[in-house]
């Protein structure tokens, strides 16, 4: 589990060359995850629509569930993801 985390988080961490940054204009769903560290929040609301869905078109499963054509997530949510990390008893 840690070693999941681990590269999650560092896969979610990575900075984006400034053309594939996200726009400035912070979403809701941004917004909302800064109230968030908590595993379930995480998974309904970054994992599920981020990283697999067997109807997603951009999904091959031949290469694997995380597509990378997917947006980049923005600031918020990757903390919220590195905070739930941080949280995790060692």
């Amino acid at each position: 589990m840690r070693i999941l985390a681990f590269l999650l988080a560092a896969h979610l961490c990575c900075a984006a060359p400034a053309e594939e940054a996200p726009p400035e204009e912070t979403s809701p769903a941004c917004l909302e995850a800064r109230d968030h560290s908590d595993l379930d929040w995480i998974e309904q609301n970054i994992f599920a629509p981020s990283c697999y869905g067997d109807d997603d078109p951009r999904i091959d499963p031949s290469v694997g569930t995380m597509p990378a054509s997917n947006d980049l997530l923005c600031g918020e949510k990757r903390e919220a993801v590195s905070r739930w990390i941080a949280a995790l008893t060692p």
